[in-house]
Parts: C-alpha cells; structure tokens; sequence
C-alpha cells in the first residue's frame, strides 16, 4: 500500500469533518465514495444545505461527475 493510499483511508474515515470544513470555506461540490454513505448519516443539515454532496461507486462514475459538475 502506497502512502497515497494510507492517507486517502484516513481522510474517508473522517470525511464528516473533512465535509464540514469544506463547507464551512465555500465548497459547494464534494464528490465522496459510495462506501461513505453511511458516515454521513449524522452530518449537520448546515453542512447538506450549503453543500452538494453526490456519491460515486467507481472511477468512471467519479470522472462523468466531475466532468457534468465542471
């Protein structure tokens, strides 16, 4: 496992503070992973109202919403 690898299973372990602090500077997309759909169950409605939030389940999924969201 590489260390790019290690540091993207830290950051989807806390991808509700990493949400939230995204939010809070003006993200207004953030594209997560599907396996993170249930972390997001307790996140703050602020959060969900200023941010859209869409999941993806594979890479050609991740590249044809970043590509419409551009």
């Amino acid at each position: 496992m590489s260390i790019l690898e290690i540091e993207f299973k830290i950051l989807m372990n806390r991808i509700k503070e990493v949400l939230a602090m995204l939010s809070e500077n003006g993200a207004k997309t953030v594209i997560v992973p599907m396996d993170n759909l249930q972390e997001l169950a307790n996140l703050p409605a602020s959060v969900l109202g200023n941010t859209d939030v869409p999941f993806y389940s594979n890479n050609q999924m991740l590249m044809q919403k970043g590509i419409l969201l551009d």
